[in-house]
């Protein structure tokens, strides 16, 4: 499917289960660290797969293997910074308003019933 997006023009930028078909098998059962990533390509997708408190895998056509400097606020140590992967950074920002609308839309569901 995100083939097919890409020859239509369209990027996309999500979360996958790890269990995905494609995705290599060693890759996606590699035990990482807290804070450590890595990255998988195919072609124009890129697969990445970022550990903070659980693993978190991404598939991006719009990103490449890129990660930037955050500040993090740690329960009992203060603020510390570490990198995180550009595709997460992106999609915890744009999905943001999609929750906003799903929630709308699911008060304004009770509200008529």
């Amino acid at each position: 499917m995100a083939d097919v997006l890409w020859l239509k023009n369209t990027r996309l930028v999500g979360t996958v289960m790890g269990n995905r078909r494609g995705l290599p098998q060693d890759w996606r059962h590699q035990p990482l660290d807290r804070y450590e990533m890595t990255f998988y390509h195919r072609g124009n997708l890129t697969a990445c797969k970022w550990r903070d408190k659980r693993d978190v895998l991404m598939l991006t056509a719009k990103h490449t293997a890129t990660w930037s400097e955050v500040q993090s606020k740690v329960k009992g140590v203060g603020v510390i910074k570490r990198m995180k992967p550009d595709c997460i950074l992106d999609n915890n920002h744009n999905k943001i308003g999609v929750d906003l609308n799903d929630q709308c839309l699911i008060f304004e569901k009770v509200k008529i019933n």
